[in-house]
Order: C-alpha cells, then sequence, then structure tokens
C-alpha cells in the first residue's frame, strides 16, 4: 500500500514538471522575447534582487550597531553623543589603527598584482580581479 502511494507521488510530481515545461515551452514559441527583453528581465531580477540585499545589510547593520553599544539609538552620531569624550575620541582612533593594520598586511600579502578596480578591468579587457584584494578592500 505504501509503494502505490510513493509511487503515485513520483508521477504526480513527474506529471507536474512536465505541465511546467509544456507551459514554458507554450511562453517561449508564443511570446519570442528577443535578446533585449531578456536582458531586461534579467536586469530587473538583479535590480530586486540587489535591493532586498541592501534592506537586511541595513537591518544587519542597526542590530550589529545594537548590540555593540546597546543604544537603542538609530544612527551612530546619536550613540556617540551619549559617550564619554575619551571614548568619543578612542573608538575611531582604534578604528583606524585596525584599518591601517589591515591594509599594511595585505600588501604584503598581494601575490600576482591585478586591479581591484572593476571599471578598470572592464576597460583593460583582462578581466582579471585578485579576490584577496578584493575581500582586504571589503573589511
Amino acid at each position: 500500500m505504501a509503494s502505490g502511494s510513493a509511487i503515485t507521488k513520483k508521477s504526480h510530481s513527474s506529471l507536474n514538471t512536465f505541465r511546467q515545461l509544456k507551459v514554458l515551452v507554450w511562453f517561449q514559441e508564443r511570446i519570442r522575447p528577443t535578446d533585449l527583453q531578456a536582458t531586461l528581465i534579467w536586469a530587473g531580477v538583479i535590480g530586486f534582487c540587489g535591493g532586498v540585499c541592501s534592506i537586511l545589510f541595513r537591518v544587519a547593520t542597526s542590530v550589529v550597531h545594537k548590540i555593540l553599544t546597546g543604544s537603542s539609538e538609530p544612527g551612530l552620531v546619536e550613540s556617540f553623543s551619549q559617550l564619554p569624550p575619551l571614548l568619543r575620541l578612542g573608538i575611531p582612533a582604534i578604528g583606524g589603527l585596525v584599518a591601517g593594520a589591515i591594509i599594511q598586511f595585505g600588501t604584503r600579502l598581494r601575490g600576482q598584482v591585478t586591479t581591484t578596480d572593476y571599471m578598470e578591468a572592464v576597460v583593460l579587457g583582462d578581466g582579471k580581479i585578485a579576490a584577496r584584494r578584493t575581500l582586504l578592500k571589503c573589511l
């Protein structure tokens, strides 16, 4: 009895997949999107995904801000205004030291010199972008 229901579920799943493919083929035969239309559709999908990622990034940074500062203030300026003057000067200085150390460490680790500028890689035509240097720039 159980094997009969498994076969029925499998055939139902295959039938749904077949129907979806049939609709896709019908759509492509009837509509026949041009390369420009396909590019615009993909641009819309990528733009939507970029917008969602932007919103998620803002939410993540506000959560990290809340965790690190313990402040319910919406921005860095408001939360820094509540700190003592010594910490207002010390925190950015420590951040600068950490950033300088990352840059110094990153320049020693660079292997083959390639560009990290995306537009330069496109103009030069080789399309090579160093992953390590890109990650160090992001950090």
